[in-house]
């Protein structure tokens, strides 16, 4: 159910069914989404788990898109709603990401809204191997704010992946409107790299920093 505006009420205004429906019933509809009702010992606490994507079959790179044009996954694309981090809160991404078999460069993107994608590759992933990527996208305050976390990449056992550190800067992002988070996925050979899984969390912080 959609958010609708609280209605001012006047003296001896009839209560309809209408207005009931529209200011009492769908709002409270609205502001109960987010909210764990699934078990007696969840609910009341925060839904952190927004959205979280599995396919087998995932979506696969387009031809030529490693090192200039990526292709973007649509199948996961996520709106992050507007106002749904304060300052100090935050969006964990983790995704999960296979090489073919064909042993090849294979390249990651990440993009919030409109600032510019933070980019990640390995120069030379093994065969049938799984790129994995734990990424958190906080908020510092009204329009800026910083990715950071790390990637596995390259190789079949994820306790011997080479690790690449992140930490960047985001500027010019409006937290205060919906931004849709995008990612894309390269490889040198068309098909051969598929976007398999993809879970995006969100947890506003307490108190801020």
């Amino acid at each position: 159910m959609a958010w609708t505006a609280p209605r001012t009420w006047v003296a001896n205004e009839a209560v309809t069914s209408a207005y009931m429906n529209t200011y009492v019933r769908d709002n409270l509809a609205h502001l109960i989404t987010g909210i764990r009702t699934n078990a007696a010992s969840y609910v009341g606490a925060p839904l952190t788990q927004y959205k979280s994507f599995g396919y087998s079959v995932g979506q696969k790179n387009g031809a030529g898109s490693y090192a200039v044009t990526p292709t973007e996954m649509t199948s996961f694309e996520v709106m992050i709603p507007g106002n749904s981090l304060n300052v100090g809160g935050f969006i964990l991404v983790e995704n999960l990401i296979t090489l073919g078999a064909t042993a090849e460069p294979s390249r990651y993107d990440i993009k919030l809204g409109g600032m510019t994608r933070w980019q990640v590759w390995a120069a030379g992933s093994a065969p049938n191997s799984v790129d994995y990527t734990r990424l958190v996208i906080q908020r510092l305050a009204a329009t800026t704010g910083i990715i950071w976390g790390v990637a596995w990449l390259g190789v079949a056992a994820m306790t011997a992946a080479t690790g690449n550190a992140v930490a960047t800067g985001i500027a010019s992002l409006d937290w205060s409107t919906d931004q849709a988070l995008k990612v894309y996925v390269g490889g040198a050979t068309a098909n051969n790299v598929t976007f398999a899984y993809h879970t995006v969390q969100i947890f506003p912080s307490a108190t801020g920093i």
